[in-house]
């Protein structure tokens, strides 16, 4: 067992500090039943402390509150009874203050000394009034994925029922409920601040058995003394919970009025509410109240433009596959239905696009109903099943955004001016999936999932469980109001919209790396390999796996022929190889190819920053940016771009292109034919999110970062994978595909000479004479070989710290020049069969070691020098000081650049407290040389790093280097040491 720290005891400390426990214990609240506990609540007693001083009593202490309480064992949030109690908890010397803390209309009986009851003198009669307009996003309780809902309203001890709306997950009650003759316990003043809470339930309705409970939602009215003047209610938003779980909203409003008690007969309303005559609310049909008009939202006639595009991935319903779809849109009890499609499996897509219907809604947007999208399939003598569900919450975002008016001259051109730079070749990297960036490319074409069964869909428009998806809905909605669609000769949605007419593709799936894959075997390492598949086809890497990491670079290209709308997914999965038993899946993307292929971003071939005829960043897309440009006007219904000296005009826009926006050479006359308004063209585009009212930015070249997930684990990341997409109609040729493999690494051999060190600290002790002496020698390696340490020979008995080697070291490696890496390929273990890839920093090591005959070498300094970026040693060991092993230290040069190099390097160590004997006894010596060496400045011997160490000077030592290709270096051979070929001299 250990001992608590420092740091333990202050992290104690702290958490007393922000948790202090309260001097008093909880008070309890039980309900009994019998003697059996059915119900509990917990009270802090600093709420309901009392003190003398007003400022210091606890917030509830001498008020009447609601207490929810919850079944011993429940879950959290489930409430089984509301109660109203008036707590007090002070000294007994202050218990008469808790009689006084009394509504005026309680009066305590005995009247002296604690009350045992209360009695009233006097009544307060209340009216509540709740306004019941609708429920959005409620819970699914039927099988058929759809609720029979109806609202229960609590107030005090009274309680009310709105009507049963059937198979509906939007109820649209309407609904006014009046409490009559309410009394409301309190203090008037406290009323207002702190009024009672209204508890509203959604239940579902069941013919043959108990309702279900589907969520609960806590209302404040809004309170009307006598006095006070009336204010017209408003709807608001009260979110519906099922214990933790967001259950949707209601939209209502409640108001409390106090009854007016002048009159001789019983109280009634006051006089300047409104509306005082509740019969004209009556509804003929149901006797119920509807909501007054002034409560009730003003409808206007909206059109509801609907888009069929086609249905995806339905599954089977009670044992059967989907043959005969149709897709069922209802708002506002207004529905419009979709063709019947002859077979879905053969054609998943519907023939006619677009059809409408005309509905009354709310003019405020935020009050405006859910709409439902119900998929139901047709079968044999006239039966329907109801295949899936989905609830769009809000419709704002498919309102019609009200736009300017383009300019009606032709003289009037809108220039559209950038910042001058030029552009370079160089792509955008998302460091997310490319749907998060581009809002999943739901432009105008939008994926709805389907849900079927319990709690398919919750509150905020999110999926119960995977196991209630049970297809997808692709499609649209437009909104405005009819006013608008008088001067239309056709539907606004239809514009810009491609045929859906089956089509093949070619897709090209470029795969870079994968980072922070989940480790899958003992060793806490991976065997990933890539694997691409569509409904019906499968391409993979597995010849080519990657053992033993989880940071594979892949550089793999993989091309698959898919045709829409039979195979609109692509699923790219990471499995991890083995050699026994079957590969194990690490993580999963899926990425919808139908909506990159038809959106308006133009996401199946990012735009180059420059457009190049060839060389490593020639255009890479089927089509050339003046095409692509005159296909975007085309679809839009402008005129052909009009191309000129610097600018290019689209529409009523002015694209300025001046020379210097272009790359270079593309303003030179002599360029081929075209290569100019290709360049020009490509400016445009990239800025084509300036186009007044349908401008969208286009995709660029890029490389996006999709997360990995298991299918068994959805919300657990397992890695990301860097990639992107390419994707070519059949019809067209498709340009050669981008080599992507990893770059291989270039094999170096380094030679480093040691010739002399100078001022090695003296670390041995002659007993005899009581010199201080050191036998002196170098070991040296590359970082990433450790395998391949080598040692000079020993100078033995140096007096002054000098030593003389003419040894020479030759060290082969490959290296990275992109990634400024050394590449090592070795096995992990003793007991593993492949070789793994390792990378480090090409960093060369010089350690200064003292010979000991009997114990063990002694440690005197080293040197880390970067090979990409080393500092110049000094020309001489007098010019060379502590001030080059500092970071950053100047002048630097790159070893792969000037090949050859030569100099005085000093080597340092921490230090510690032999280091400090030693100098005692180097100063109890009185050493020349140490007089000498300690003659710089202090700056020049030792320096304190950002984390307080203290380094010191313990040596210098003149070094050359030379660095050769492989192929160079077989030309011209050299030995290690001083042997042949180009034998180093021995030192004199």
């Amino acid at each position: 067992m250990t001992r608590p720290n420092a740091l333990d005891r202050c992290r104690g400390k702290l958490l007393v500090h922000s948790l202090p426990q309260p001097p008093l214990p909880d008070v309890l609240v039980w309900m009994l039943s019998g003697r059996r506990r059915v119900a509990w609540a917990r009270i802090p007693a600093q709420d309901v402390l009392f003190s003398v001083v007003e400022e210091e009593r606890g917030r509830d202490c001498g008020k009447i509150q609601t207490l929810l309480l919850t079944a011993p064992g429940a879950a959290p949030g489930e409430v089984c009874a509301k109660l109203e109690l008036f707590l007090w908890l002070g000294l007994g010397k202050q218990a008469k203050a808790c009689t006084s803390e009394l509504p005026p209309d309680l009066l305590p009986e005995p009247p002296a000394g604690l009350p045992q009851s209360l009695h009233r003198d006097d009544f307060s009669y209340f009216q509540l009034r709740a306004h019941l307009y609708q429920a959005r996003g409620v819970l699914a309780a039927d099988e058929s994925g759809l609720s029979d809902p109806f609202a229960r309203v609590l107030i005090s001890t009274q309680c009310q029922t709105t009507r049963v709306l059937e198979q509906t997950l939007s109820p649209l009650w309407d609904e006014l409920l009046v409490f009559d003759q309410l009394i409301v316990d309190g203090r008037r003043e406290h009323l207002q601040e702190e009024p009672p809470s209204v508890v509203i339930s959604v239940f579902d309705h069941n013919k043959f058995g108990p309702p279900v409970f589907l969520g609960r939602a806590l209302a404040a009215p809004r309170v009307k003394l006598a006095q006070d003047p009336y204010r017209r209610p408003e709807l608001q938003f009260f979110p519906l919970r099922k214990g933790p779980r967001a259950a949707g909203e209601l939209i209502a409003t409640f108001e409390l009025l106090e009854l007016d008690y002048s009159g001789r007969l019983e109280p009634t309303v006051p006089r300047d509410v409104e509306p005082q005559d509740l019969t004209p609310l009556v509804d003929p049909l149901s006797k119920r109240l509807s909501l007054p008009p002034h409560v009730r939202p003003v409808l206007r006639e909206f059109r509801v433009e609907v888009l069929f595009w086609g249905l995806r991935g339905l599954g089977r319903v009670h044992l059967f596959e989907v043959e005969q779809p149709q897709v069922v849109l209802e708002v506002a009890g207004r529905r419009v239905e979709s063709e019947v499609l002859a077979s879905y499996r053969d054609s998943p897509n519907f023939s006619e696009l677009v059809r409408h219907l005309t509905v009354d809604l709310p003019e405020q947007s935020y009050l405006q109903p859910p709409l439902s999208i119900l998929v139901i399939e047709r079968r044999a003598f006239g039966r329907t099943v109801l295949v899936g569900s989905h609830i769009v919450s809000h419709m704002l975002r498919f309102t019609l955004q009200g736009q300017e008016e383009p300019p009606h001259e032709e003289e009037e051109e809108g220039l559209v001016r950038g910042d001058l730079v030029p552009l370079g070749p160089q792509g955008k990297i998302y460091g997310c999936s490319l749907e998060e960036e581009f809002n999943h490319f739901e432009d105008w074409l939008n994926v709805f999932p389907l849900y079927r069964g319990q709690g398919g869909q919750d509150g905020d428009g999110e999926g119960g469980g995977p196991g209630h998806l049970v297809g997808k809905f692709k499609g649209s909605f437009l909104l405005y109001p009819e006013s608008e669609a008088v001067s239309l000769s056709e539907p606004r949605i239809s514009r810009a919209i491609p045929q859906n007419q089956p089509i093949k593709l070619l897709v090209r799936v470029y795969v870079v790396k994968a980072t922070n894959l989940a480790p899958m075997d003992p060793n806490g390492k991976a065997d990933p390999y890539v694997v691409v598949s569509t409904a019906r086809e499968r391409q993979d890497t597995k010849e080519h796996y990657i053992p033993k990491q989880l940071n594979p670079i892949f550089g793999e290209v993989l091309e698959l022929s898919i045709s829409l709308p039979a195979e609109p997914e692509l699923t790219v999965s990471v499995f991890d190889h083995d050699l026994v038993g079957s590969d194990d899946l690490i993580g999963e993307t899926r990425i919808d190819l139908e909506n990159r292929f038809y959106s308006h971003h133009r996401a199946n071939c990012g735009l180059a920053s420059q457009y190049d005829m060839d060389g490593y960043n020639a255009w890479r897309d089927a089509f050339h940016p003046s095409q692509i440009l005159a296909g975007l006007c085309q679809r839009h219904g402008l005129p052909a771009p009009e191309y000129r000296a610097d600018a290019v005009k689209v529409g009523s826009k002015v694209f300025l292109t001046p020379p210097e926006t272009l790359p270079p050479g593309r303003e030179a006359p002599e360029v081929a034919s075209g290569a100019p308004e290709e360049a020009q063209a490509l400016l445009v585009l990239r800025r084509w999110q300036e186009m007044p009212e349908f401008g969208l930015q286009l995709v660029p070249e890029h490389v996006e970062t999709r997360p990995l997930y298991h299918p068994r684990s959805p919300g657990l990341l397992q890695g990301s994978l860097h990639m992107w997409i390419d994707i070519f109609p059949r019809d067209v040729p498709a340009p050669p595909p981008v080599d992507i493999k990893p770059r291989q690494p270039i094999s170096y051999e380094l030679r480093v000479i040691i010739w002399n060190t100078d001022d090695v600290v003296l670390d041995d002790v002659n007993p005899l004479t009581g010199e201080m002496s050191s036998d002196i020698y170098v070991r040296s390696w590359v970082k990433g070989l450790e395998h391949d340490k080598q040692e000079t020979d020993v100078h033995f008995n140096s007096l002054t710290g000098e030593g003389n080697f003419n040894w020479r070291f030759v060290f082969r490696f490959d290296y990275l020049p992109t990634e400024r890496e050394v590449s090592v390929r070795r096995r992990p273990g003793p007991f593993t069969l492949e070789e793994a890839e390792f990378r480090q920093p090409a960093v060369l090591v010089l350690q200064v070691w003292d010979y000991d005959r009997i114990s063990a070498n002694d440690f005197l300094g080293s040197l880390e020098l970067q090979l990409p970026d080393m500092v110049r040693g000094a020309r001489g060991p007098e010019l060379c000081s502590v001030r080059l092993a500092r970071d950053g230290a100047g002048p630097r040069c790159n070893l792969f650049r000037c090949r050859r190099l030569r100099g005085w390097w000093p080597v340092v160590k921490l230090r510690e407290q032999e280091d400090l004997e030693r100098e005692a006894r180097e100063a109890q010596a009185g050493k020349r040389k140490r007089k000498r060496r300690r003659k710089g400045r202090p700056e020049d011997l030792e320096f304190t790093d950002a984390g307080g160490n203290v380094h010191i000077l313990t040596g210098k030592v003149e070094v050359e280097f030379e660095l050769l290709t492989v192929e160079e270096a077989e030309k011209r051979p050299v030995g290690k040491g001083r042997k042949e070929p180009e034998p180093l001299e021995k030192p004199k």
